[in-house]
């Protein structure tokens, strides 16, 4: 079992490191890379890789030190650490705490090409356990309205080795974000996916990339803002996204904080996120902590007991938002969505007949349909191509009493629009203001 799985991996690794774009990147020739991959000790390295079955950065460092240090001028005296840091270049070029040397930027390429192809290797095949994003199918892309900024969100992750930063933070600093967001990304995406089969309209591109890039920030935090990661990653995450041009997806994945539930009105979208990222906490096990995915009232606990400066006023708040989640997840459950995350097939559910409800039922009932109007109103505001339509119809409208109920929504609803739309929404209200009859 062991050699032939040797013997697929080893193949793989060889056609990913001898591709033509791959050589030419590296300004090295075929044959050279076959003499460094197709040797004894290589191998034998392999070999005990997969026998350890856990892969893992130095896992990975130790099978191909030989190599690094060969196509290097000059060997490293820490490797993952430099590694983390050229990786992290490419995404916060700020955040990083030492200088980076071109002599040694072809060997950090070969060990995170190996890396990645053995990572895609081992989740394929389930020889290690690696968490994993299941991003959306080709079919579930096609379907977006708006594919292209997620087709650039999975480049741009790609090509700035995000998944790879991640994981090398875990084995260098310790921190475990990457099993965090993974897991927010899972709970995320099993209950859009499940809303998308009941009917309801939601962007599956924008949970996904919002839920696996929402603390891509932390990263971007430097110095003394590390003291502070909690609270500034909103920021960087912002920027990150809006770098390298995803708007939609940074609206979401920027204001993720709990206390953003304080809006009135959120698109189904950032309630999503917010929801899963709530659920994933740290839990203390024998062996330290680990990512646990809890429920909503366990979570509460958690988060409660982890405020900072929690006094009467701030755990009254604190109380309000988690209600707020409460009521979405009972919204979720009206609908037939799986929330103990054991099936990812939505339940039958029994229509109301108002006429037969009444005491706490009416309530919420009543709070049931509030959250299906702000749902269907959102994902109208949320796409710019209907967004700019209703924007189109206001400026044709003659009747005042309908331009004032444009205006309503507008100011209801202005708070969460994107920037494009709020520019939009200021161009028709300057066109009225210097209107004659305005």
């Amino acid at each position: 079992m062991n050699r032939s799985v040797l013997n697929e991996l080893h193949k793989e690794i060889l056609n990913g490191l001898t591709q033509k774009d791959f050589l030419k990147r590296i300004n090295i020739s075929e044959e050279r890379i076959q003499s460094l991959l197709i040797n004894t000790k290589f191998v034998d390295n392999m070999l005990s890789l997969i026998n350890k079955k856990q892969v893992t950065c130095k896992n990975v460092l130790d099978l191909s030190i030989d190599i690094l240090n060969t196509v290097s001028s000059e060997p490293m005296d820490d490797w993952l650490m430099y590694i983390f840091q050229y990786v992290l270049n490419k995404s916060f070029p700020e955040a990083v705490t030492i200088k980076l040397d071109s002599k040694y930027e072809v060997s950090v390429i070969i060990y995170l090409e190996i890396l990645r192809t053995i990572l895609k290797y081992a989740q394929d095949n389930n020889l290690s356990e690696i968490p994993k994003f299941e991003f959306l199918s080709d079919e579930e892309i096609q379907e977006l309205p708006n594919k292209s900024e997620y087709i650039n969100f999975l480049k741009v992750y790609d090509e700035n080795y995000v998944y790879e930063l991640m994981m090398l933070d875990a084995e260098v600093n310790g921190y475990n974000t990457l099993k965090h967001v993974t897991a927010v990304h899972f709970v995320a995406m099993h209950v859009a996916r499940q809303l998308k089969k009941v009917g309801v309209v939601l962007n599956l591109g924008l949970v996904s990339g919002s839920a696996a890039g929402h603390d891509i920030g932390k990263y971007g935090c430097k110095g003394l803002e590390k003291r502070r990661v909690a609270y500034l990653h909103y920021y960087y995450t912002d920027q990150w996204f809006i770098k390298y041009n995803m708007p939609g997806i940074s609206l979401i994945a920027a204001n993720h904080s709990t206390w953003d539930l304080e809006l009135e009105n959120l698109s189904l979208e950032s309630l999503l996120l917010i929801y899963a990222d709530f659920r994933v906490k740290n839990k203390k096990t024998k062996k330290g902590e680990e990512m646990h995915i809890f429920s909503l009232k366990e979570s509460f606990s958690i988060i409660l007991s982890k405020l900072d400066n929690v006094d009467e006023a701030k755990e009254k708040r604190y109380i309000r938002v988690y209600s707020k989640l409460l009521d979405f997840e009972d919204y979720l459950i009206n609908k037939g969505i799986n929330v103990d995350l054991k099936s990812e097939k939505p339940m039958f559910v029994k229509t109301v007949d108002f006429a037969l409800i009444d005491g706490y039922e009416i309530v919420r009932n009543f709070k049931l349909m509030a959250f299906e109007h702000n749902v269907s109103l959102m994902s109208k505001l949320n796409n710019e191509i209907t967004f700019t339509g209703m924007i189109e119809s206001a400026r044709s409208e003659q009747d005042w009493k309908n331009i004032r109920a444009y205006l309503n929504i507008l100011e209801e609803y202005s708070i969460y629009l994107s920037q494009k739309e709020k520019l939009f929404a200021l161009s028709f209200l300057y066109e009225l203001l210097v209107h004659r009859e305005g």
